[in-house]
């Protein structure tokens, strides 16, 4: 449970909500949402994606991101998956696409539009927010961790400084120095994908965004730092041009001298990213 110091008054937090029912370890997810105030219709619900290279991180990291969102009427969630050192890749997802699906066979107790759901995440979060986007057709990625016989499809992603395609997770551009070797075993691709990313190319596919892009796919928003030392933006560069190619309403926004800490980009990001939401998950007034 994140720390109430941390969410501001006026957010309420419903803590510890276990969205798995496959009789394996159950993982959970929190629920943001204005305290005390009821609407006259069911409302968005934005999830956000925690990074931390698929091998750290909670549910509680960078989770205030979300609450611009849902200060203006929507439902934020965050949710745990499971790391790369207790399952390897597609667990992920599966675990991404079984809260999805939670969400929508619980949205009467919780207010929630099946219409309108929007995933949001950062670094190895946005990349499984991107998959997110473009897997909805891909049923071998559904997992069973419950809720089958409900959509995990949504309807707009954001993803910062996200991989889209694991097989370019070395190609920096001049002047920007790798922080880690990532096509090796002991990289944090590496370990996502169970080996050298060259000597898993099979799971690696399986893995790339990019691979699974088709005309149908969600309004994605794409965020990247120029000087990006850990996830190249050569990544979002290319995702961004094969949704462009496949009709994809899609934008990718470049920061110049950002780099893989959104932190340190300044609160128009956060605006972008609110605006976006706003926009194609269509907010109605109070």
């Amino acid at each position: 449970m994140a720390d109430s110091c941390l969410i501001p008054d006026e957010i309420e937090q419903l803590a510890d909500i276990s969205f798995t029912n496959d009789g394996e370890p159950s993982l959970k997810l929190d629920l943001y949402r204005l305290r005390g105030v009821r609407f006259r219709e069911s409302r968005p619900v934005v999830v956000w994606l925690h990074g931390g290279g698929w091998m750290s991180g909670d549910r509680e990291r960078g989770v205030e991101r979300i609450f611009g969102l849902v200060r203006a009427g929507f439902i934020g969630a965050s949710l745990d998956y499971r790391l790369s050192q207790d399952a390897l890749f597609p667990a992920q997802l599966h675990d991404c696409k079984c809260a999805v699906r939670f969400l929508r066979a619980n949205a009467s107790k919780y207010d929630i539009d099946t219409e309108r759901v929007g995933v949001w995440g950062a670094s190895a979060g946005g990349h499984l927010a991107s998959l997110l986007a473009v897997t909805d057709r891909e049923r071998s990625l559904e997992g069973s961790r419950g809720w089958e016989t409900f959509s995990s499809r949504i309807q707009a992603a954001c993803s910062w400084f996200g991989p889209s395609d694991l097989n370019v997770s070395g190609q920096f551009p001049p002047g920007v120095m790798p922080r880690f070797p990532n096509l090796s075993a002991d990289s944090a691709e590496g370990r996502l994908v169970g080996g050298p990313v060259t000597e898993r190319q099979e799971l690696v596919s399986m893995a790339n965004p990019i691979r699974y892009i088709h005309p149908g796919s969600p309004p994605i928003l794409l965020m990247h730092g120029a000087k990006d030392d850990t996830v190249p933006l050569a990544s979002s560069e290319r995702f961004h041009e094969q949704l462009v190619a496949r009709g994809v309403s899609a934008h990718l926004h470049v920061l110049k001298n950002g780099h893989h800490n959104a932190y340190l980009w300044g609160d128009h990001h956060l605006q972008l990213v609110n605006e976006f939401f706003e926009w194609h998950l269509r907010e109605p007034a109070l």
